[in-house]
């Protein structure tokens, strides 16, 4: 019984650590969008930021629509949100630094 009790809450565990990390890469991308939206027209990162900011649209709408069904989004779709939350912050510092010179 021992067992099957720690392969329970090692389980729960396990789940609770994917919900929180989804939760946080929603976040996350919420965050980069908002950021894209503001970023200047006259930056030539804008044409480029536009394009991920649709994207990211895109992916967090349908991740915000499958992860309320039975077993939530995919590790895919989350790992896409993921990388295009990474490429729309890399875009926002490189317009920084443009910023900056």
């Amino acid at each position: 019984m021992d067992a099957s009790l720690s392969r329970s809450s090692l389980q729960n565990n396990i789940g609770d650590e994917f919900f929180e990390r989804q939760a946080q890469i929603e976040k996350q991308a919420v965050l980069c969008i908002s950021r894209l939206e503001r970023l200047s027209a006259d930056s030539i990162w804008a044409h480029r930021a536009s394009g991920v900011r649709g994207a990211l649209l895109k992916l967090l709408d349908e991740f915000q629509v499958t992860s309320v069904l039975p077993g939530g989004a995919s590790p895919e779709l989350l790992e896409r949100l993921e990388i295009n939350t990474s490429w729309g912050f890399w875009l926002l510092e490189q317009a920084a630094i443009e910023m900056l010179r």
